[in-house]
């Protein structure tokens, strides 16, 4: 599947791939580059016009099919891909695939690989080609405004040899000027053709690289979404998840840091604020430091003397301490509601710029 991608092409570069004029280009004002994005986002699409031209056209990623309810909650992570076996069979796409297909711009993709550390998010481009062209469909929505919304799906196959190590779906890349141009035609395709334009692409120019987890947050959209994650800075990374440097440090100097750092060890402070969206190990229940503050200097628990037994009635009931696994039970869900949140404000914001 196909489900996060890079579209940071710049207006003129979205132009010279697109082989149009700037006055080809609908709703052009309507597109934000960005190093991470998902269902919701708005990109350039190439397709063909009404008069046979093609013209290039800002359009929103995750299909809305046309006949959908008004009043109906848009959900655009739904269709954000279509399985290209089946388009011809499924009444939602099939009714797309003369006249509303399209060619999707973009640098790349990312796609997450299960690793023994949890999931690990890599980045596929073509190597040397800042542009990779995709096969697509599109639909028009009219909102209840009369607003027409134009969204898009992607089409997908198996992976390719090179890349089923990674995932066992990749898109549709339409690799030649010729692939693209007959996807375009305003004509049917005969389902011999479809599974030509859609056999999966595995070219010695298709290159990945790891990229840092972090980039799960949709509110990452720099350039370190795609940057090549190194070695050493993977380690550092699940270290950091895991709370703590390479091996345990002694209970003394657990003690030393203060019932902060054992509540946030234990998953009750503040380190679910750094989980992204996909792609994080998960962390490890680290057992609880030494609670209180430090034994003061001439004390008899610093000197090693026994502390005089207390008596029944002086002993208090304390609560039970909180358990790693209620611990990360609640980290989780606080995790889950701030993503969420982060998610939907960022979709927002996007969707109004």
């Amino acid at each position: 599947m196909c489900g996060r991608s890079r579209v940071s092409l710049q207006p003129d570069e979205v132009l010279a791939a697109a082989r149009v004029r700037q006055e080809n280009w609908r709703d052009a004002e309507q597109y934000r580059p960005s190093f991470n994005v998902a269902p919701g986002f708005r990109t350039p699409v190439v397709r063909q016009h009404k008069e046979g031209d093609i013209e290039l056209q800002t359009m929103t990623w995750g299909l809305v099919p046309s006949w959908t309810r008004q009043g109906t909650p848009l959900d655009h992570f739904r269709m954000f891909n279509a399985r290209s076996e089946s388009v011809e069979e499924k009444g939602v796409f099939n009714r797309l695939l003369k006249g509303h297909r399209c060619v999707v711009l973009l640098n790349g993709f990312y796609e997450w690989a299960k690793e023994h550390v949890g999931k690990q998010p890599y980045f596929i481009y073509l190597e040397g080609e800042p542009v990779m062209r995709m096969a697509g469909l599109f639909d028009a929505w009219k909102g209840e405004d009369g607003e027409l919304l134009y969204t898009y799906t992607i089409l997908t196959t198996d992976s390719s040899p090179r890349l089923q190590w990674l995932h066992d779906r990749m898109p549709v890349i339409l690799r030649t000027p010729e692939d693209e141009a007959l996807w375009l035609a305003d004509r049917e395709l005969s389902s011999k053709e479809l599974a030509t334009l859609a056999h999966p692409y595995d070219g010695d120019d298709l290159a990945w690289h790891k990229v840092s987890p972090a980039m799960g947050k949709i509110t990452v959209q720099g350039p370190e979404a795609c940057a090549e994650l190194k070695q050493h800075d993977i380690a550092s990374f699940f270290q950091r998840k895991a709370g703590g440097k390479g091996k345990a440090a002694p209970a003394a100097r657990k003690a030393k840091r203060g019932p902060d750092a054992a509540r946030e060890e234990q998953g009750l402070g503040s380190a679910a604020r750094d989980t992204p969206v996909e792609g994080a190990a998960a962390g490890q229940a680290v057992p609880a430091a030494a609670s209180g503050k430090g034994a003061k200097p001439g004390s008899r628990k610093a000197e090693g003397e026994a502390a005089p037994a207390k008596s029944p009635a002086s002993r208090r009931k304390r609560p039970a301490p909180a358990t790693p696994e209620a611990g990360s039970s609640n980290k989780a869900r606080q995790a889950a509601a701030g993503r969420q949140q982060s998610i939907d404000a960022f979709l927002v914001k996007n969707s109004k710029s």
